[in-house]
């Protein structure tokens, strides 16, 4: 076999309120087969012809070369974080305080 590992090339969008993640374009070099999984899930082969969207904590996504010419390379990584956001707000009680919170997701990305 070859010593080109397949990478996985991918842009995607994000839709930061529920912090779900949809892949725009994906492209294999040295490869013929994407797979993807989902927090550590199992591996499914994907078309790169049709978006991926996900509101997991981490997509991890590779390509494979079924003839066996070239090696496996490592997958590209898009990890999401959660942000806690707070404020405190004044009640009716002049000792207490109302805590107002927020989720929101935070993207990480990268190959690795």
């Amino acid at each position: 076999p070859s010593d080109q590992a397949p990478p996985v090339t991918v842009e995607y969008a994000r839709d930061a309120k529920p912090g779900t993640i949809t892949t725009t374009d994906v492209k294999l070099a040295h490869g013929d087969k994407l797979y993807v999984r989902e927090d550590a899930g199992e591996w499914e082969v994907r078309s790169t012809d049709e978006a991926v969207v996900s509101d997991a904590m981490r997509i991890e996504l590779k390509a494979v070369d079924s003839t066996g010419k070239n090696q496996e390379g490592n997958p590209y990584r898009i990890d999401n974080s959660i942000d806690l956001d707070h404020a405190f707000m004044p009640s009716w009680e002049s000792t207490a305080q109302v805590l107002n919170g927020n989720v929101a997701y935070r993207m990480l990305l990268g190959a690795w």
